[in-house]
């Protein structure tokens, strides 16, 4: 052993302080995106703030496929504003989600109640820790409301999406 190494009740030798936190990415939606009104609609997260190792597609399919298996903690964040409700009552006004390959893995919502044309404001935060195979599986942020005029907010405070590898 010495100051940059430890031997583990393995028997088997690690770096000391465990792995780096890697893959792991950061990003956010630079501008407004349309969504269908009652509809699962993926956010574009196309502005990369960091990517490690090159694991996140930030310009056709949006997703983050890391190559090395393990657990990951995964965030996000789907902002929507001045959403119309178009009639009163209450309204799913955001739904974030995240989705491993094509099931939702974590999701939350918020519900409003509003009147008819009034906008409406809201984000909704997402934490998960997702299990990766380091091949084929990814993740992918999504958003939905019922409203009738929907768009996620482009911002970096609004509408975000990251990942890191969890070390063990």
């Amino acid at each position: 052993a010495s100051s940059s190494t430890v031997l583990y009740g393995d028997n088997t030798w690690a770096a000391a302080g465990g792995d780096a936190n890697t893959p792991a990415f950061a990003a956010y939606l630079s501008s407004d995106q349309g969504a269908t009104t009652s509809t699962f609609t993926k956010a574009s997260v196309n502005t990369e703030i960091f990517d490690t190792d090159g694991c996140y597609d930030n310009s056709s399919n949006y997703r983050f496929t890391p190559t090395t298996a393990g657990k990951y903690l995964v965030t996000g964040a789907v902002t929507i504003s001045s959403a119309a409700t178009g009639s009163s009552g209450s309204h799913l006004l955001n739904l974030g989600g995240v989705k491993k390959n094509t099931s939702f893995v974590c999701y939350d919502s918020s519900y409003v109640r509003g009147i008819a044309s009034t906008g409406e404001d809201g984000m909704q935060v997402v934490v998960a820790i997702v299990d990766m195979n380091g091949s084929s599986d990814y993740i992918e942020l999504w958003g939905y409301s019922d409203l009738n005029t929907v768009n996620f907010t482009g911002a970096v405070s609004a509408t975000y999406f990251g990942a890191f590898r969890i070390t063990t």
